[in-house]
């Protein structure tokens, strides 16, 4: 009984707060033969196996711990926690796994339930991403030309104005559902599509771009644009396998078949850390990092920004939304309670070039919709 309601609200609700990752689930997915070998060789390459821990904050050796790929044939399955935020895919076996999760976990079930029909309320009540992008994409325009101006960004084309527009792209892609990740995206590429000439964009990279939501949403919306990734290796395993499978015939090259620094052929460039210098100067018309420059090292975070400076043309843009303030602590850290930790990343504090040009720098208003915990967004022109 309670497993048919929660199935009917989830349906009819559909309502994806920022959920944190359920670590049971397991995304499955079936390649040809030469792309299993690619990935095979990849998974077992010096690419894979051999990343310095200088290149992990405490967070990330504690969450890419729980990343994995395996293989069954032609069949890959592939999960993890932070960065696995590959969105539900259209199919009735996903509904039948709600059914028997109920079946086999009653109790966290029912609290779900009273969640979900309101009978169990938080303390403190946010809308979830449906119900923001809505709000924000049809918000009248701000009387201070300081803020973003929501009227103006759901007017350009390309640009997803409610929900309804985001179920019919996707709808139209055919493959996943919605969530609260790729809302965000969306959210993000609104925002890059009113206030940058998005369009002209050739050559894109992504610091941290996790299973790759951004990155499909221009490889989808740009023409004949380069997406580069930089990321842990057990990171680029999952975005790799999900950018594949949502475009069969995209070119991809691996970390370890990286030969030389011309990806001029190639649609999805994946770069771990220790090949970042492989990236031509002055060769990208964008640099984005989201929710990952938080957690990382100081010195980390300081790599990227000279990265970011030597790689975006003059005039060309970077962008990144990250929190106000955060510790990169791993999950045990937390226990410790005392000043041995790494210190916060605190976003004012990030080490700016002081040359190039803030287009906007504002509290994330979906962020504050959703979350009590506030992130930052800037938009600068790189100046040379």
């Amino acid at each position: 009984m309670f497993a048919l309601v929660y199935f009917k609200v989830n349906i009819l609700k559909q309502s994806n707060e920022f959920e944190s990752v359920d670590m049971d689930r397991i995304e499955k997915y079936e390649f040809d033969k030469d792309f299993i070998l690619r990935l095979k060789k990849y998974k077992a390459s010096e690419h894979f196996l051999d990343i310095p821990k200088t290149s992990k904050s405490d967070y990330w050796l504690d969450n890419s711990s729980f990343s994995d790929i395996k293989f069954d044939g032609n069949i890959v399955s592939v999960t993890g926690k932070s960065g696995f935020y590959i969105p539900p895919r259209k199919s009735l076996a996903r509904y039948i796994n709600i059914l028997r999760t109920g079946i086999t976990n009653p109790t966290n079930f029912y609290k779900k339930i009273k969640t979900r029909l309101g009978l169990e309320k938080k303390k403190i009540q946010m809308m979830n991403y449906f119900e923001a992008f809505d709000f924000l994409m049809s918000s009248k325009a701000h009387p201070s030309p300081y803020y973003m101006n929501f009227e103006k960004i759901s007017l350009k084309n390309k640009s997803s104005k409610s929900i309804k527009d985001l179920k019919k792209f996707a709808l139209k892609i055919g493959k996943y559902r919605l969530n609260s990740f790729t809302i965000l995206a969306n959210y993000y590429f609104n925002i890059l599509n009113c206030y940058m000439p998005l369009e002209n964009v050739q050559s894109a990279i992504e610091i941290g771009a996790g299973n790759g939501n951004l990155l499909a949403l221009f490889f989808q919306k740009l023409n004949n644009v380069q997406l580069i990734d930089i990321d842990l290796p057990e990171t680029i395993a999952i975005a790799s396998v999900f950018l594949a499978d949502m475009f069969p015939n995209a070119k991809i090259l691996l970390p370890n078949e990286v030969k030389s620094a011309n990806f001029s052929n190639f649609d999805f460039v994946f770069l771990t850390p220790n090949q970042i210098n492989l990236l031509p100067d002055n060769s990208a018309d964008i640099c984005i990092n989201t929710d990952s420059f938080q957690e990382m090292t100081h010195e980390q975070i300081g790599e990227y920004f000279k990265l970011v400076q030597r790689v975006v043309k003059n005039n060309g843009h970077f962008f990144t939304r990250n929190r106000v303030d955060k510790i990169p602590w791993g999950t045990n850290s937390f226990l410790l309670r005392d000043s041995s930790g790494p210190p916060p990343n605190i976003f004012s504090e990030y080490p700016w070039d002081d040359n190039n040009e803030i287009i906007l720098q504002e509290s994330c208003k979906l962020k504050q919709l959703t979350s009590i915990k506030n992130s930052m967004i800037r938009l600068e022109k790189v100046i040379k």
